[in-house]
């Protein structure tokens, strides 16, 4: 059945090249936040200033994945399901995120003195009610990127990307360097995310029009909020644990500094005489700001390998916003087989591009550690190794759960994200009660988050082999298993430091995997020929 196959010329020049495009995009993005991530610590000159940051950022960021994902997906699906509804959907996704998108961000800056409270930390507020102005721009924003992919005008959904990645980094960046410090870095971005929204409305009006068509705003509420909803619970996922890190470690960390020995060795590890504060008496307070700023120094630590560990992630988004309206076509269309074909392929290159990825960032972790953040930052290299193979789970869940949204099930994703998280809190909330105030603290973390999202992999892999009948190959799976874990190793015992440790490592361990699949036959001929359709220039199809 020609329908079927997932390769057929259309979808498959259309949903390579959006990826093609959408990836060059995010792989701007990933360059552009590498160059903060590796700025900020450095600008800062200081692990407890870029725990702060990190902290608050991780936050915010929960809540703008939940406007972006939410509005994008449900404003997308309405525009790709037929034809003229585009400035409906563009109209009702704008006065749908008023009462959303503006409430929220207004109750974020309400709020940020008990939110820095809950974290155990007062000197977060600022910084989070100047952050709460970016749940606000990307809320509206988000209405223009699902118009245009809805479109599947990927090119303007890549430019609006690298737009405002630049913007991003600049005024980041920049503030920092002038002297605004942390709070510098969230007025930056908050100034980018306005900028580009202001870019969006002039670019991304739609193109399809017709007066009769009315779109109701309680459709479109009905889709994005359980979108949104389980779009919190994922991100809690990605971002819950630096959060948890800094609130349950202050006590035991207090504990610990109350004691002869700890505050000895504090005068050691965070220098609580540059913070102004006397040993002498060890004065509640005086205990209280350095388990603060202690907790800091870890959430510094963990946020600078998590930012690493996230690159695999970020690699393969492209894919969800390729294949969302793909498969909302499908099933709306009620075909079956070629919905299995989608969550098959797409699976299996999703997994393909994140292990290729992921081996090199294995073999090289420890080099690329202390070239990008120092050797005071070295005592994260296990962490980093534990959230590299927990981010290949979260992906692959990540994935499915698009899936599962784009056919019209996003209650269904919800109650899977809501068991996840469940499990998730469970086993960060033990790790922290069972691991030790200092190092053993990251490494419990990144392990607790490893078993969460294993087992949200196999639960979404469950109910997708029950509806459509299709999830990962296991030859597919096997064969990375087998080809990746002797190259890490044989990448890690080489005797290599620096910026040529990381480059030959990483080399080695990728390109290795690479040619094993080549040799073994799991990129095929076949994939070579698709991949090649893909290229093939076609100027008669738009701007896709």
């Amino acid at each position: 059945m020609a329908s079927a196959r997932f390769d057929r010329q259309d979808d498959a020049r259309v949903a390579g090249r959006g990826f093609l495009l959408i990836t060059a995009a995010k792989v701007y993005f990933m360059a552009a936040g590498a160059i903060i991530s590796l700025g900020l610590p450095r600008l800062f000159g200081d692990r407890a200033m870029f725990g702060d940051f990190s902290v608050v950022n991780g936050g915010i960021s929960i809540l703008n994945m939940v406007m972006i994902a939410g509005t994008i997906q449900a404003v997308s699906k309405l525009v790709s399901e037929r034809e003229g509804v585009t400035w409906a959907a563009r109209r009702a996704g704008l006065i749908a995120q008023c009462g959303v998108g503006l409430p929220l961000a207004g109750l974020v800056f309400a709020f940020a003195g008990p939110i820095a409270g809950a974290l155990r930390d007062p000197g977060l507020a600022p910084y989070i009610r100047v952050a709460s102005l970016i749940v606000l721009f990307y809320s509206f924003y988000a209405v223009f990127v699902g118009v245009v992919n809805g479109e599947k005008r990927f090119r303007t959904q890549a430019a609006l990307d690298i737009s405002f990645s630049t913007l991003k980094a600049f005024a980041m960046l920049g503030l920092v360097i002038l002297g605004f410090g942390v709070l510098g870095a969230f007025a930056g971005f908050a100034a980018a995310a306005f900028a580009v929204l202001l870019v969006a409305v002039v670019v991304a009006r739609g193109s399809q029009y017709r007066q009769e068509i009315r779109v109701p705003v309680k459709r479109i509420l009905w889709f994005m909020l359980p979108v949104m909803f389980y779009t919190l619970l994922v991100n809690l996922m990605l971002q819950g644990d630096r959060l948890l890190l800094k609130a349950l470690k202050f006590e035991p960390l207090r504990d610990h500094f109350a004691s002869t020995f700890g505050l000895f060795q504090a005068g050691l590890l965070v220098a609580p005489g540059g913070l102004g504060l006397p040993l002498e008496g060890a004065a509640d307070e005086v205990i209280g700001v350095l388990a603060a700023h202690a907790t800091s120094g870890l959430s510094g630590i963990y946020g600078a390998v998590k930012n690493i560990a996230t690159l695999p992630y970020q690699g393969i988004i492209a894919i969800t916003f390729v294949i969302f309206p793909l498969i909302s076509r499908s099933t709306f269309e009620q075909d079956g087989a070629r919905t299995a074909a989608y969550v098959r392929e797409t699976f299996r290159y999703a997994l393909i591009l994140l292990a290729l990825i992921v081996v090199g960032l294995l073999g090289a972790s420890r080099e690329l550690i202390e070239l990008l953040f120092g050797a005071s930052y070295l005592c994260g290299d296990t962490t980093l190794s534990l959230l590299l193979l927990a981010i290949v789970g979260f992906s692959m869940f990540y994935v499915g759960n698009i899936m599962l949204t784009g056919a019209g099930r996003p209650m269904l994703a919800a109650s899977l994200g809501c068991v996840t998280v469940a499990v998730y809190v469970v086993l960060l909330v033990a790790a922290q009660q069972l691991s030790g105030p200092w190092r053993g603290a990251l490494e419990a973390t990144a392990l607790s988050t490893l078993g969460a999202m294993t087992f949200g992999l196999l639960l979404v892999g469950l109910v997708l082999r029950h509806l459509f009948r299709a999830f990962v190959p296991l030859g597919t799976v096997l064969r990375l298993i087998l080809l990746a874990a002797p190259l890490w190793w044989i990448a890690r015992e080489l005797p290599v430091q620096g910026i040529a440790g990381v480059l030959l490592k990483g080399g080695l361990a990728s390109g290795g995997l690479a040619l094993g699949l080549l040799l073994t036959g799991e990129l095929s001929a076949e994939d070579r020929a698709r991949l090649r359709r893909v290229l093939k220039r076609d100027t008669g199809r738009g701007e896709s």
